[in-house]
Order: structure tokens, then sequence, then C-alpha cells
């Protein structure tokens, strides 16, 4: 019976020393596992603010973009402008060339006949 008692001890301890084991194994991952999430919140939150960065980052460049966009159609519409002006300008310029060249014309006409009213008559 003491034998028993004895074997029944060890057993008892070897299950004490088992549980022990399997605690610390249970405290081991629990932490590891704390561990873990801890990293991937870490993880989370460094890829929100990279992504929170880059959107900032591509809103500044398309706004900038936008701009360069609203620059170019205004000198666009600057430079049309200036076409239209200038095509005015030109169409006015003819104008008043033809007037200049008609009386340049009559005035030519007007010295032949005061030269040789005769021929002026006759024509």
């Amino acid at each position: 019976m003491e034998q028993t008692e004895r074997e029944l001890a060890e057993i008892d301890a070897e299950i004490q020393a088992v549980n022990e084991r399997v605690s610390r194994i249970i405290k081991e991952t629990e932490e590891a596992d704390r561990r873990s999430a801890a990293l991937a919140e870490e993880r989370r939150k460094s890829l929100e603010a990279e992504l929170e960065e880059f959107r900032k980052s591509y809103l500044a460049e398309r706004q900038e973009e936008t701009a360069n966009d609203a620059g170019l159609e205004e000198e666009a519409k600057a430079w049309g402008e200036r076409q239209a002006n200038a095509s005015r300008r030109l169409e006015e310029l003819a104008a008043r060339s033809r007037e200049i060249d008609e009386k340049l014309a009559a005035l030519k006409q007007r010295d032949a006949e005061l030269k040789n009213p005769a021929e002026a008559g006759v024509a």
C-alpha cells in the first residue's frame, strides 16, 4: 500500500508538472497572441497612415494638375482672344488699305485729267 501511495504521489507530481507546463505554455501562447495582435494593430495603423499620406499626396497632385489645366485653359482662352483681336485688326487694316487704294486711284485719275484734259474727256 505504501508503494501504491508512493506511485500515486509520483503520478500526482507528474500530473502537477504537466499541468504547470501546460499552464506555462498557455500563458506563453496568450502572451504571443497579445504581442501578435499588438503588432498587427501597429501594422494596421502604419498602413492606414501610409494610405492617408498617399491619398493626401494624390489629392494635392490632382489639385495641382487641375490648377495647371485651368491655367492652360485660361491661357488658351487669352490666346484665342488675342487671335480674334489680331484678325479683326487685320480686317480693319485691309479695309483701310482698300480705301487708301481707291482714294489713290481716284487721285491718280484726277491728276491725269488735270494734266491732259483732252484725254480725260475722250476716255
